[in-house]
């Protein structure tokens, strides 16, 4: 048994003359990798995989995979450690090996067991599943015509690929540069709307160097890619598609920080300062590689929104540093990403993820899949997650309805969509009759007057006039609803919805919950309107 290996030693010159000039060692041009050969003892692996069960050899892909006591506490380490130990690995790979095999058919367990981990040896193949690559891939590819000039565009490429994760060997390769170039170029001309923007060499970096012997697939990765998560990014004119997505983005800092979100903006700290090469290259621009595959592995299990978390995750890990900045500081601070730890920031986006009503991050400019479009983790038993998932179906009596951007980016907070409060309410009414304990609580807020609230309103929702202070001079709260709602302040899991009569108070009652940094903030779409054309008023008894 024998590998190559791009051991560090190989990387030093061969010879270094006194003029300046230097001869490296011989490298494969399209492995990076040196020729040397380093013999490996089979009898170790053996030994060392010699207490593996049978069954690990021969994984069961009908029923659910479980792993042997050791294994699942292997599987809560973080991703680094798990990569590294061949027991957690051989188990990984086998039981994804036989799953891809069966693809398409598995791809739904392919997904669920994606949640947990992606072997490194596999990811390429994963990632085709997680993205759906299906079909005569091959012949697309090769039909797309990679040599015609397309002028400018082909000047910008050629500046941009020689700057391109350059600290890889595979792509700092002449072979590298010649495979990105085509993929580049594939893509441009396979959509003819839209145009090359400096970024997309770095979105479809990852993929190339996953499937460096395989063009056409990575070139198949980095289509679906682009129309799921960076849909229009890539238009001639993308200042509104920019302007939108960070639009939501900033309302969903303010739903799960608004200490710091306030804090940035007012002192002027905006997401075009910092976010724009987070979202266009989704992260490919501002970490290593070896981060990317980390990110993605979670990210490519989310829908098109999902990066935002990842985004608002990257935020609260520095919040602390955050809080204690000035302006130029943030800005120092960002002009090169913070040292973040990824399982850290993963596990926050997808803590976030799970808890965030699907319709708050809903963008006219988004992409929607099929009904069958991967839903968020199921919820555990008794736990009240608000994992539900949009679709074209579901959007297509709202979108027309949807406030244009000058109003959005007058909103201090998200909006829930009725149809989205609707099921987390009979969700909620369900948990309660069947006696489990509660571990996340819906408040609804009617800011109305009382005579209006006690002709119409959502059963147990709370009625404090937007006419009414909440916090007395002395720093106590005004009645004991205010008090109530003050209770559901700091609640984790905790969602508080507020309707309104209109816009402008509805805004100005969420401004005030949220300088008190009021966690989990929402507007109703279309306000008590909306609630009375769905038939979820009631009257006082």
């Amino acid at each position: 048994v024998a590998i190559t290996a791009g051991i560090p030693i190989c990387d030093l010159p061969l010879v270094s003359l006194p003029s300046g000039e230097v001869y490296k060692q011989y490298q494969d041009n399209v492995l990076g990798q040196s020729q040397k050969i380093y013999p490996i003892c089979p009898s170790l692996i053996v030994t060392r995989l010699a207490h593996v069960e049978p069954e690990v050899f021969f994984p069961l892909i009908e029923t659910k995979s479980k792993l042997s006591t050791g294994m699942q506490d292997m599987a809560e380490l973080p991703t680094v450690i798990k990569e590294r130990n061949i027991e957690y690995q051989l188990h990984r790979i086998k039981l994804f090996k036989s799953l891809l095999y069966a693809y398409p058919a598995t791809v739904d367990t392919i997904r669920r067991e994606a949640m947990l981990d992606v072997p490194p040896l596999l990811r390429a193949y994963v990632w085709a599943a997680l993205l759906n690559i299906k079909g005569d891939i091959n012949d697309y590819y090769n039909k797309l015509d990679k040599i015609q000039s397309l002028g400018a565009i082909d000047r910008q490429i050629d500046v941009d690929i020689p700057r391109c994760h350059q600290y890889k060997a595979f792509l700092s390769s002449p072979t590298g540069h010649q495979k990105l170039r085509r993929i580049l170029k594939a893509w441009v001309i396979d959509h003819p709307d839209l145009t090359y923007w400096q970024g997309l060499d770095s979105l479809a970096a990852p993929f190339l160097v996953l499937h460096s012997g395989n063009e056409p697939l990575a070139y198949a990765c980095l289509k679906e890619f682009v129309r799921k998560y960076v849909n229009n990014f890539f238009l001639q004119d993308n200042s509104s598609v920019m302007t939108e997505y960070l639009c939501v983005f900033c309302n969903l800092v303010m739903f799960h920080d608004p200490e710091l979100a306030l804090h940035l903006q007012n002192m002027g700290f905006i997401p075009e300062l910092y976010a724009i090469p987070w979202f266009l290259t989704m992260f490919t621009h501002v970490f290593p590689l070896q981060k990317i595959f980390y990110l993605w592995d979670t990210m490519l299990l989310g829908n098109s929104s999902f990066p935002m978390f990842l985004g608002a995750a990257v935020l609260i890990q520095v919040r602390e540093t955050l809080l204690s900045y000035e302006f130029n500081e943030c800005i120092l601070l960002f002009s090169d990403m913070p040292d973040v730890d990824i399982d850290i920031v993963i596990r926050q986006a997808m803590k976030m993820y799970q808890i965030t009503p699907m319709t708050m991050t809903y963008r006219k400019h988004s992409y929607y899949q099929q009904e069958n479009e991967l839903l968020p983790p199921k919820p555990a038993e008794g736990g009240a997650k608000y994992a539900y998932n949009f679709t074209k179906t579901f959007l297509s009596e709202h979108v027309a309805s949807f406030p244009d951007m000058p109003a959005l980016k007058e909103d201090l907070c998200a909006r829930i969509f009725i149809q989205d409060l609707a099921k987390l309410l009979r969700y909620q009414e369900s948990v309660s009759n069947s006696g489990v304990k509660r571990s996340s609580y819906i408040l609804v807020v009617d800011i109305r007057s009382s005579d209006v609230f006690s002709v119409g309103h959502i059963p147990d929702s709370i009625n404090i006039p937007v006419t009414q202070d909440l916090i007395s001079s002395d720093g106590q709260p005004t009645s004991p609803t205010v008090q109530q709602l003050l209770k559901h302040r700091r609640r984790r899991e905790s969602l508080t919805v507020v309707v309104g009569p209109n816009q402008s108070a509805t805004r100005k009652f969420c401004g005030t919950l949220t300088s008190l940094h009021f966690l989990h903030v929402a507007i109703a779409h279309g306000g008590s309107s909306a609630l009375s054309q769905a038939g979820m008023l009631c009257a006082s008894i």
